[in-house]
């Protein structure tokens, strides 16, 4: 008797929690992170005008923040990074940063990695996205379409 009570309350507690995280992954799914996706600098540093600070092509920054995957493209160079990111207390960290430096870089091209390697808090909602160094906004994007 001890016996079949046990296996029923094993079995109780297994469902319970198969449910649990069959709701989690459901809520999961309907809540977009908002992160990710195509972003467009709008502003450099002290300057809006990025086309004349990025000549070659303003960079573009792909982020998957689900895989923890930057990419950032601009016409000459690609530059890659992990991210680690926490959206509660909207820390964000760019790592294992790589870029192919062509021949065509610019100084800020060649700023950005050191940038990037520095930032550490985040604002986003669905179309702009501030990266900061502590509390000062460095880089400001639109969400590209």
């Amino acid at each position: 008797m001890n016996k079949v009570i046990s296996i029923a309350i094993l079995i109780t507690v297994i469902v319970a929690f198969t449910q649990c995280s069959t709701l989690s992954k459901i809520n999961n799914n309907m809540q977009p992170n908002v992160l990710s996706g195509d972003w467009k600098i709008s502003k450099w540093r002290e300057t809006y005008n990025v086309k004349a600070a990025f000549p070659v092509g303003v960079p573009i920054f792909k982020i998957d923040s689900d895989k923890g995957l930057l990419n950032v493209t601009n016409g000459c160079n690609q530059v890659t990074a992990q991210i680690r990111h926490n959206s509660s207390s909207a820390t964000i960290q760019f790592y294992a940063l790589e870029s192919n430096r062509l021949f065509c870089n610019t100084t800020p091209e060649l700023e950005l990695i050191d940038i990037l390697s520095r930032v550490n808090k985040y604002e986003v909602n669905e179309n702009s996205l501030k990266l900061k160094i502590n509390n000062d906004i460095i880089i400001i994007f639109e969400r590209k379409n």
